[in-house]
């Protein structure tokens, strides 16, 4: 049981980390395109900063975390 705790404690923390990871990639390629347009290169845009996907996968890793830190308390 103990296991499973840590199990659902990893996957919902990495869900977080991958979540954080996302909007920070997508920064970062927007950066870099307004970086390479005030040189006078010319870039293509990036796409957007996937907003959504990334309030989803947040939304979505607190159910591991609130099942694993919920069975504690059945012990």
């Amino acid at each position: 049981m103990l296991f499973h705790k840590y199990i659902l404690l990893v996957v919902g923390l990495g869900m977080f980390t991958i979540a954080a990871a996302i909007v920070m990639n997508d920064a970062w390629l927007l950066l870099r395109y307004r970086r390479r347009m005030a040189k006078g290169a010319i870039a293509l845009e990036p796409e957007p900063i996937r907003w959504r996907t990334t309030i989803a996968l947040a939304c979505m890793a607190w159910a591991p975390l609130v099942i694993a830190l919920g069975s504690t308390q059945l012990l």
